[in-house]
């Protein structure tokens, strides 16, 4: 029977920064929000039916003409029209079949598979922090669109420094942001650091969280002394009891633990 071995994380990474890439062009084509050519394909179109009506209308065009513009126009039309349609879900089938790819690999779809829980299960976005920016940002984007669900990234860090609790990153939180409700969680320890275990104190976290409908919960988590670093801690609502869904979180206090040790606040 054949093994197969997952795609090395490096090479992932490129396989997401170029549909990220290919997204990023989609977008430039069909959104007239892009500030690429003042806009997208839609809005150079309309550009073109505008200048044909002025000039037929400043020329007293003759009818032979005006069978020409209105030919130019109606095709301009047509293609405005059926270009978002068209272009939006180009990339659906390659992100598909991608994931496709990843679970015949690994027996996990793409998003349960590259959860950052090792180093050759992490997309590297170009950053310590773990935003995904740039190209990985249009790939994550897509993601959503097509899976209508959030990848598993990194939501906040925080960092014990001789008995104070800080951020670990200069942003105060949300270090991606997600627009679709989903189940969060805690890590122990530093993804960029897997072999520093949480210290010889526990550490009580007391978290806000946040519906899309701007209704919150709130939730407390006990992490152990001595908790090896990857334990997860699913983020459960003190309000329901439950692992609800989300869409973002604040850290409201976090006391104990010891010099060093890190929590990190994670889409589940």
């Amino acid at each position: 029977m054949t093994t197969y071995v997952p795609t090395d994380a490096y090479d992932m990474s490129q396989i997401v920064y170029n549909i990220g890439f290919a997204n990023d062009i989609t977008l430039a084509i069909t959104d007239s929000t892009y500030s690429f050519m003042g806009g997208g394909i839609p809005d150079v179109l309309q550009n073109i039916r505008a200048i044909i009506s002025k000039d037929s209308y400043n020329n007293n065009s003759i009818v032979p003409n005006i069978d020409s513009i209105t030919a130019l126009n109606t095709a301009c039309r047509t293609l405005e029209k059926t270009i978002a349609s068209s272009w939006t879900t180009a990339l659906n089938p390659v992100l598909n079949a991608l994931d496709t790819y990843v679970t015949a690999q690994t027996g996990s779809s793409f998003r349960n598979w590259y959860n950052a829980s090792t180093d050759n299960r992490t997309i590297n976005v170009g950053n310590s922090a773990g935003t995904w920016s740039g190209e990985y940002l249009y790939f994550q984007k897509l993601w959503r669109q097509v899976k209508n669900n959030e990848l598993i990234v990194v939501l906040d860090s925080m960092t014990n420094t001789t008995g104070s609790w800080a951020h670990t990153n200069e942003n105060s939180s949300m270090l991606n942001e997600i627009l679709l409700e989903t189940p969060m969680a805690i890590r122990a320890g530093s993804t960029n650091n897997r072999s520093h275990n949480i210290g010889a104190n526990p550490i009580i976290v007391n978290v806000l969280l946040t519906h899309l409908s701007g209704s919150t919960e709130v939730a407390t988590i006990h992490i152990p002394a001595n908790t090896v670093a990857g334990t997860v801690f699913p983020i459960v609502s003190s309000t329901t009891g439950s692992t609800n869904k989300f869409v973002s979180l604040s850290v409201s206090s976090i006391t104990g633990g010891t010099d060093g040790d890190v929590v990190e606040f994670w889409v589940a």
